[in-house]
């Protein structure tokens, strides 16, 4: 016979399966069902209380990934900077309004990428605002921790032009990036006649990565 438990939230006796583990109980097991539980985490994330910590444990796991320093505040002072601006407190009453819309879920996202957060470094956007400015910075270039910088030397005057992306190269030369890429991959391709070629020039430029052109000199 398949051993039970009975759950404290909605007092129906399940399997032990049903329980995630728990190291501090006597049985290892949480006290509440895993549907219960995920009920209640739900529910404690649209408080201000939940939405905060959830927020504050974001920020940090962030900070470590990226070898960044961690927050120069508190959980407590993220609240009070939040709630000392009209237009959080717009963002919030907007996102509880439409039923917890997650795209209108209060954001804090950093002004500058490269720094780490500070309440002098961070703007409140809409969930769904701050999706749509980090894919116009990916697809710009300007998102730095996804781009890689890329070199040009121009085929007949051998001026050498550095971009921070491929994205700002293409805007700033009209060289389709899919091409400057192709280059700095040495991506062969097929010819009319079937043959296989490399090509490393693009809009009157030699393109390479910067990382491989640096190793080159």
């Amino acid at each position: 016979m398949q051993e039970t438990k009975k759950c404290t939230k909605c007092g129906e006796v399940k399997l032990l399966e049903e329980f995630s583990k728990n190291r501090k109980s006597k049985d290892n097991l949480m006290y509440e069902c895993k549907l219960c539980r995920g009920v209640t985490s739900k529910q404690y994330l649209r408080t201000i209380e939940g939405f905060f910590a959830d927020v504050f444990n974001s920020q940090t796991s962030n900070s470590k990934e990226r070898g960044h320093p961690l927050q120069d505040f508190t959980k407590r002072e993220l609240i009070t900077y939040a709630m000392e601006h009209l237009h959080f407190i717009g963002y919030w009453y907007n996102y509880v309004d439409s039923d917890y819309d997650p795209n209108l879920r209060p954001s804090f996202d950093r002004l500058d990428n490269d720094k780490p957060y500070t309440l002098g470094n961070i703007q409140i956007l809409a969930w769904g605002e701050h999706c749509k400015k980090s894919g116009e910075e990916k697809m710009d270039g300007r998102d730095l921790r996804i781009c890689k910088a890329v070199v040009g030397t121009h085929k007949e005057t051998r001026k050498v032009v550095n971009f921070h992306s491929l994205g700002d190269a293409e805007k700033q030369t009209g060289v389709n990036r899919s091409n400057i890429s192709n280059c700095c991959k040495k991506k062969r391709k097929r010819d009319g006649k079937g043959y296989y070629y490399t090509s490393q020039s693009a809009g009157g430029y030699i393109w390479k990565f910067k990382e491989y052109y640096e190793r080159l000199k």
